[in-house]
Order: C-alpha cells, then sequence, then structure tokens
C-alpha cells in the first residue's frame, strides 16, 4: 500500500505535477546503460576512416592553380587604368600643339 500511498499522494495534489521528483528519479537506473553508449564510441574511429578520403577532395585543389593563370593579368590590369592615362597625356599635348 505504501507505493499507492505515494501515488495516492501525487493525485492528491493534483498541481503536484512538480511532485513527479520520482520520474527523475527513474533516469538513473539508465545510467547504467550509460555504458552502453560507449560501446558506440569505439565506432567513432570508423567514421575517421572516410577522413583519409578527405586529402582526396583536396585533389581538385591542384586544379585551383589553374585560375591562377589569369590572375597573372590581374596585375597587368591595374597598370591598364595607368596606360590610358598616360596614352591621354601625350593625346592632350598633341591636340594642344
Amino acid at each position: 500500500p505504501a507505493p499507492g500511498f505515494l501515488r495516492g499522494h501525487d493525485h492528491g495534489h493534483g498541481h503536484g505535477h512538480g511532485h513527479h521528483p520520482h520520474h527523475p528519479h527513474h533516469p538513473p537506473p539508465p545510467k547504467p546503460d550509460e555504458p552502453k553508449p560507449e560501446e558506440p564510441k569505439p565506432e567513432e574511429p570508423k567514421p575517421e576512416e572516410p577522413k583519409p578520403e578527405e586529402p582526396k577532395p583536396e585533389e581538385p585543389k591542384p586544379e585551383e592553380p589553374k585560375p591562377e593563370e589569369p590572375k597573372p593579368e590581374e596585375p597587368a590590369q591595374p597598370e591598364q587604368p595607368q596606360q590610358p592615362e598616360q596614352p591621354q597625356q601625350p593625346e592632350q599635348s598633341q591636340s594642344g600643339q
């Protein structure tokens, strides 16, 4: 009857939903199961196997140097704006003459 008495206590409170602290006590038993979740942990190293594949995606990186080829032209671009200015100056002096 003791267990029934406790239950009746909670029911009597009704609002005593907070009295359900007895439930939180139930979770402790699963704690012994916690070691089980550790079992998958040894499997975690397995997912690391694909990690070595990560360097593979780096292979395409060697292709990046290709896009860099146009980069050498980029430095020329900044000079282009200067070039037009230079020809403009001589043009002005010519037209002035």
